[in-house]
């Protein structure tokens, strides 16, 4: 069950992201056009809902229920294409903690990855879905357990919406799930809502 819930995950983030490109640039008439028009450094603060935390089984940390969110920060760089196309890289920040089973239970976890975005511009607001790939590495603690998690592979996808406040700055909503393979846990390892703010340059 486990691994056919990966699959249909991964195929659906394939699925979406290869539709909306497809379609934006058939709609525009042109070939895919990846080359920089313009720069963009975004900073995102916001909260991770954890849906792949930790009970204890045996003396050990393994996933399995839902944990609430405690802080995260991020950061995005991208490179963006006149027919709005871009492409990236994100680096993110969890610590999240939660009570489960009478005990407290911490996660901290980095994860780095890259990108492609697909951007829908209507006036002022920039609507986006982004498909991307990365690693995360974290550990999980809590008065009996202290585990490291590893180097896992997590697909992740975001949808987010910026509005313009000037040439140069933007403000705006994110959120982005990271799906982890493992054969613990397949399926949604952090699912974050975030404030962000763009530079662009």
């Amino acid at each position: 069950m486990k691994k056919r819930r990966m699959f249909w995950s991964l195929l659906a983030i394939v699925g979406v992201g290869g539709f909306l490109l497809k379609a934006k640039a058939d709609s525009q008439e042109v070939q895919i056009d990846l080359q920089p028009a313009s720069r963009n450094l975004s900073v995102l603060v916001g909260f991770p809902v954890g849906e792949a935390f930790v009970t204890e089984s045996e003396g050990r940390a393994v996933w399995g229920s839902p944990a609430s969110g405690f802080i995260a920060l991020g950061a995005d760089y991208e490179l963006r294409s006149r027919k709005g196309l871009g492409y990236g890289g994100s680096v993110r920040l969890y610590n999240t903690t939660d009570q489960i089973g009478g005990q407290d239970y911490g996660m901290s976890l980095l994860t780095l990855g890259g990108f492609f975005r697909a951007h829908f511009q209507q006036n002022d607001f920039d609507f986006y879905i982004s498909p991307g790939l990365g690693i995360a590495n974290g550990e999980i603690t809590s008065q009996s357990v202290k585990s490291k998690m590893g180097l896992l592979v997590t697909p992740t996808v975001a949808v987010g919406v910026t509005v313009r406040l000037t040439e140069v700055y933007s403000v705006g909503f994110e959120n982005m799930r990271l799906i982890v393979l493992d054969n613990k846990s397949a399926g949604t390892l952090v699912d974050d809502y975030m404030l962000k703010g763009e530079m662009n340059f």
